[in-house]
């Protein structure tokens, strides 16, 4: 490939150009004046593409496989810099970057690369809104890990009254609703306003946060809405960053890895 390349950079330096132009011989661009001399002008650098995964699992096994055999990045490989540690960035809830420290390429500028990334897209999330009933229970099935005030929801939307027999109150606090309690009796019972619950929102390799969720009832329909502010999200980024502590230990022990959020 190099014989190639020289035999043409001799061809453009015998043929003379009657006006500037640029020429590129492999990864290098040239100046070529009109006289038939050349001027370097660039090297262009090749670097690896960054590596989009979905899963936490993937994202440990690449940088364990990957990342102590690769080849140095810096232009002075006996030297050891930044670009020898690879830091990782649990940036949110659901996405998680590695990039390499600054180091210089082999045009003398600094770089920092993105080796590495991590996305969490398939899980449901809560609903934050109003639905039916029936809606609801299927909801509180399939996108929240049971927990004891999931099944205490779910026992509540079997009891309670609807049509026009429903009846409920709301003191601006908790609400009070009919509820069945038996084949023809019915009664009163005061909703608890605040329930903890785990819904899937994060990668499914950690254990998905608990928080509050405000309930309430109206027109046959109940709403579950987030009620902590998005602390949630700190704690699965918490979560996140211990699970990569654990699977990837060995190369932070070794300086090799760094683990931040």
């Amino acid at each position: 490939m190099f014989e190639k390349e020289f035999e043409r950079l001799i061809d453009i330096v015998e043929n003379s150009v009657k006006e500037p132009r640029f020429e590129r011989i492999g990864r290098d661009t040239y100046l070529v004046r009109p006289d038939g001399g050349m001027k370097f002008v660039r090297h262009d650098n090749v670097y690896p593409d960054v590596k989009a995964v979905s899963g936490l699992e993937m994202f440990c096994e690449l940088i364990s496989s990957e990342w102590p055999t690769r080849q140095s990045f810096s232009r002075e490989p006996e030297v050891m810099d930044e670009a020898s540690i690879l830091y990782i960035d649990v940036c949110a809830y659901d996405r998680v970057v590695a990039y390499t420290g600054i180091f210089k390429d082999d045009d003398d500028d600094f770089k920092r690369l993105k080796l590495y990334e991590a996305s969490e897209s398939l899980m449901p999330g809560a609903p934050g809104r109003y639905m039916d009933y029936d809606e609801a229970r299927i909801k509180l099935n399939a996108c929240f890990m049971a927990t004891p005030d999931r099944d205490y929801v779910l026992r509540m939307l079997s009891t309670i009254v609807r049509g026009d027999q429903a009846e409920v109150k709301d003191n601006g606090i908790a609400q009070t609703v009919k509820v069945q309690t038996g084949i023809q009796m019915m009664g009163t019972e005061t909703i608890r306003p605040i329930v903890s619950l785990k819904p899937y929102r994060t990668f499914p390799e950690v254990d998905q946060p608990e928080s509050d969720f405000l309930l309430r009832v109206k027109d046959d329909q109940v709403g579950i809405f987030e009620a902590d502010g998005g602390m949630w999200k700190l704690q699965a980024k918490t979560n996140i960053k211990e699970y990569l502590e654990e699977h990837l230990k060995e190369l932070i022990d070794e300086g090799k890895v760094v683990v931040g959020m």
